[in-house]
């Protein structure tokens, strides 16, 4: 199930109500307007968020692309 973030509180009631346990429960980013590129420069963004994802340092990578 999804909903928006700000819904969240509305929808864990509601689960709650109808003794409803989700197994998990998180946040994540939903891009509300996708970006076609050709297909050699969309490669390089895949190529560049799968390096970024590789640190240690980072948690998570979003991009636009469609």
């Amino acid at each position: 199930m999804r909903c928006a973030f700000a819904d969240l509180g509305r929808v864990q009631r509601a689960l709650e109500e109808r003794h409803i346990h989700p197994l998990s429960a998180g946040s994540e980013y939903v891009c509300s307007s996708p970006v076609d590129l050709p297909e050699d420069q969309a490669k390089r963004v895949l190529e560049l968020a799968d390096a970024l994802e590789q640190d240690d340092d980072v948690q998570r990578v979003f991009h636009t692309l469609a």
